[in-house]
């Protein structure tokens, strides 16, 4: 147990020591707020633009059909127009008969 916690400690030491040898690196300058409005409000207005996309690219108010409704949906039209066919062969019949 006690080794785990050294092998831990010596984990955590060498990261704490690769962060600040990396925060001293030279490194991109820090993005430039959009010209829109003052820097906090650019901001703002680009994160809301961006959420928007996101709710309008999802649509989460769109109730896709499962599919066991579209194959219902379709069987219920060939039992359609099935009915339909056999009317007209009925009638057809009818009419040779007279």
């Amino acid at each position: 147990m006690q080794r785990h916690f050294c092998k831990v400690g010596e984990g955590f030491l060498v990261l704490i020591i690769v962060l600040l040898a990396t925060g001293c690196a030279p490194g991109p300058p820090p993005p430039i707020p959009p010209g829109l409005f003052s820097a906090g409000i650019g901001w703002i207005v680009v994160g809301l633009l961006i959420w928007g996309a996101i709710l309008l690219w999802k649509n989460p108010n769109s109730t896709k059909p499962n599919k066991t409704d579209q194959l219902t949906e379709t069987l219920n039209a060939i039992n359609e127009r099935l009915t339909a066919l056999e009317e007209k062969m009925n009638q057809l019949e009818k009419n040779k008969e007279q």
